[in-house]
This record gives structure tokens, C-alpha cells and sequence, in this order.
């Protein structure tokens, strides 16, 4: 993720937030910036179960 903006990511996350704001949103760039996929999802998902 070096030089990489999570700009979609952020977009969306805004988005979601904005149309469903009682929900809890978690997103991988928040999470870690870890530039491996597998690695991004896992983290993010043991976040949102936790």
C-alpha cells in the first residue's frame, strides 16, 4: 500500500455510514496497512467479529 490512497475505500465507508448511521462500519484501511489482500481481509474481519 505504499504511495496508496484508500480513497474508494474511505468513499465508501463514508457512504455507508451516511445511509445506514446505526450500523458499525469497519474498514480494512483503518484496520492495517498491510498491502496483501488475504491479510488486509482477515484482519479486518477478526476486527468486525470482535
Amino acid at each position: 500500500m505504499v504511495g496508496h490512497l484508500p480513497t474508494h475505500e474511505q468513499q465508501t465507508t463514508e457512504w455507508i455510514k451516511a445511509k445506514w448511521p446505526e450500523m458499525s462500519v469497519t474498514a480494512s484501511y483503518e484496520i492495517t496497512r498491510e498491502w496483501c489482500e488475504f491479510e488486509r481481509t482477515n484482519t479486518t474481519a477478526l476486527n468486525a467479529y470482535v
